[in-house]
């Protein structure tokens, strides 16, 4: 316990100092966004609780099926468990930073704190990191309160912060356990042959790579299971035996997962987060010849830029593939989740707006590789003879890159489904071409920003989450006005890039 106290009574005080050395414009800036936030989310909420809360007549409907005795909030259930998913698809990856990767536990895993003491601080990270992600999603249903629909509203918020919880506590079992089977039993003898060589993702530091998949399955049968358990006493209006053992069996599971991650960790962290570093180290393909005169020879987008701004191009290519390797399979898992979504879904329960206005909450809340970027610990100007001028123009491009990387295979998936497989072709050319303008208009008024003397990380994380609110309550409105503001904001921030100030002083 003496050691546990240590530990939280340091992050405590840390994170006390943290808040008091921030400025008056600090503050306001975070109260705006939270205040800003919570406001969004509680008005799309009471655009949305009408149809939340009516009965899903559409999604089942089989002979002799009186329309009447559905159940008013299954709707409701069902958007929760379809955004407390995507959210789970987030946290699984959180899960592993806080076990290997985070500086939190980078700073203190190389100083004699019991191994139990540490566990305990990293689970309770990721509890309340799932609370906070669960609380979030609850927020969007609150007004289901005032339409009638409280127990509605305490079901979804129970289904969003409990699966979660849930999911994320289970994620850590998963990933821990992966841990567990690159470290060698300290007794065992070596078999004859085996050898533990470094690896590059080619070996069996290849579980690191997988972990998060496995987990993220087992996080979305989770809060299925939830749902369907909290289901039965949204139709009932009361406790069950279903219902009842439903939730028994859930804290049976997740008590055990508690067991087993507690068993594992205090085994053989230290050995696991070595194996860990030593697999993240991956080589890097860049398209740079270094063996050839070619290497000063500019490739594909590296053409747009000045020689100078290459250099720092080609700098956040490898930095963000090197230390941002996981986040692109946040945008595979985005586009499953999209195709999953528009087959199971009637264009009247996954409407047109949403899905115009979705990669871009992706991109702006989620994603965000203007954040990323801003959070370099080593910028190209501050390495090199540059100025900022080459270095925003080099980071606009890439970050534009990025956002095609993102949006276009979600614009495909848009076009041949919603288009090609359900025959809505207007509405799908709408939805996919506003996905991909709605990105690059965050990275137009990221371009224009860029002029501001605001520190780069707080304009990277306030700017696209304010545009994006912007953009979701146009989409609300029209689509078409969604897409003409977006392509002027586009048109302004190229036009910003084009004519920078390459002498702008760093």
């Amino acid at each position: 316990m003496g050691h546990l106290a240590t530990l939280l009574g340091t992050r405590l005080r840390a994170t006390r100092n943290r808040f008091r050395d921030r400025g008056p414009t600090w503050w306001l800036a975070i109260t705006t966004t939270l205040l800003t936030t919570a406001a969004a989310l509680l008005g799309l909420g009471h655009l949305a609780a009408p149809a939340l809360m009516a009965p899903p007549t559409q999604l089942a409907t089989p002979v002799g099926l009186d329309p009447n005795a559905l159940v008013a909030g299954a709707s409701a259930m069902e958007a929760t468990f379809w955004l407390s998913a995507l959210v789970a698809s987030v946290l699984v990856f959180r899960v592993m930073e806080l076990l290997f990767r985070r500086a939190d536990v980078r700073a203190v895993e190389n100083y004699p704190i019991a191994l139990s003491a540490l566990f305990v601080d990293r689970a309770l990270a990721a509890t309340l990191e799932a609370i906070a992600a669960g609380a979030l999603v609850a927020t969007f249903f609150v007004p289901l309160v005032w339409h009638g629909g409280s127990r509605a509203f305490a079901l979804c918020a129970a289904l969003a912060v409990g699966g979660l919880l849930a999911g994320s506590l289970l994620a850590m079992a998963v990933q821990l356990f992966a841990g567990a089977s690159q470290v060698p039993e300290p007794d065992a003898a070596p078999k004859a042959g085996q050898r533990r060589s470094g690896d590059i993702y080619g070996g069996s530091g290849q579980v690191f790579l997988y972990a998060p998949g496995l987990a993220l399955a087992i996080a979305v049968v989770t809060l299925l299971f939830l749902k369907l358990v909290l289901g039965e006493f949204l139709r009932v209006g009361e406790p069950t035996r279903a219902f009842s053992y439903g939730l028994v069996l859930l804290a049976v599971l997740v008590a055990i997962s508690l067991v087993m991650s507690y068993r594992y960790f205090t085994h053989g962290f230290p050995a696991m987060a070595a194996r860990f570093r030593e697999s993240d180290f991956v080589t890097y393909d860049i398209n740079t010849q270094y063996q050839k005169s070619a290497f000063g020879k500019r490739r594909l987008l590296e053409r747009l830029l000045s020689q100078r701004a290459v250099a720092v191009f080609r700098a956040d290519v490898l930095q963000y593939g090197r230390r941002y390797m996981m986040a692109r399979y946040l945008y595979g898992l985005f586009w499953a989740g999209a195709a999953i979504a528009m087959f199971n879904l009637s264009p009247q329960a996954f409407p047109n707006w949403a899905l115009a206005v979705l990669p871009t909450i992706v991109l702006a809340v989620l994603a965000n590789p203007w954040r990323r970027l801003a959070l370099q610990y080593a910028s190209a100007s501050m390495a090199l003879p540059l100025s900022r001028g080459d270095q925003n123009t080099a980071t606009t491009l890439f970050a534009a890159r990025e956002v095609l990387l993102f949006a276009l295979p979600y614009a495909a998936l848009v076009l041949a489904i919603r288009g090609a497989v359900q025959g809505h072709w207007q509405s799908a050319v709408l939805a996919a071409v506003a996905g991909v303008v709605g990105g690059l208009a965050i990275n137009g008024l990221m371009a224009l920003g860029a002029r501001l003397t605001l520190d780069r990380a707080l304009l990277a994380t306030l700017l696209p989450a304010l545009a994006c609110i912007a953009l979701v309550g146009l989409a609300v409105l029209s689509t078409p006005l969604l897409l003409i503001v977006s392509t002027v904001l586009f048109a302004l921030g190229a036009t910003a890039w084009m004519f920078h100030d390459a002498n702008t002083a760093s």
